[in-house]
């Protein structure tokens, strides 16, 4: 089984447009065999045939995304195999503004853009929190660890899980 996972993000902020990208290092199953995207979304399954689902959330080995106020964005799927099956998370990540796609999305970002540098200490897999009941903040937790955002507040900000500074700066 083979295919491609993107979604919709916010390369800056939610002031912008959503534009499609690529998902790299998100964990998709079917049947209980693993496949992990690459740098393009693309996964390959090894090991199927005839029938199977396909799974995916948004984790993979770099972030794993947690909504506090609702359930995670997941998609599950019966597929023939061999097949393809392509998935983007426009369609199933019901969260304010796709915020469980946009800050996974830009926390790999960042581990790639960290560990390019020879720095591994990025290489585990980070708890990702959103929609924590506050507003216009976000912080890290060492003891997790996790990086943390709050849900917005219509009258002065938006998601902090939108802004691709707020997620590099934690």
């Amino acid at each position: 089984l083979s295919g491609n996972v993107e979604g919709k993000i916010y390369p800056v902020s939610a002031n912008e447009l959503q534009v499609d990208r690529p998902f790299a290092h998100e964990l998709v199953s079917a049947n209980g065999m693993q496949g992990t995207t690459n740098a393009e979304g693309n996964y390959l399954i090894s090991g199927l045939s005839g029938a199977a689902t396909f799974n995916a959330k948004l984790e993979g080995p770099w972030a794993k995304v947690l909504n506090v106020q609702t359930d995670e964005a997941y998609h599950s799927a019966n597929v023939d195999v061999p097949g393809t099956h392509d998935l983007n998370w426009r369609d199933f990540d019901n969260s304010y503004k796709q915020e469980e796609s946009n800050v996974f999305y830009h926390t790999n970002i960042v581990h790639d853009y960290i560990t390019s540098y020879g720095i591994d200490d990025m290489n585990l897999q980070m708890t990702v929190n959103v929609n924590l009941p506050s507003s216009c903040n976000a912080h890290y937790e060492s003891g997790t660890p996790s990086i943390n955002f709050y849900q917005p507040n219509t009258a002065t900000c938006e998601s902090s899980a939108l802004s691709s500074g707020v997620i590099y700066h934690e």
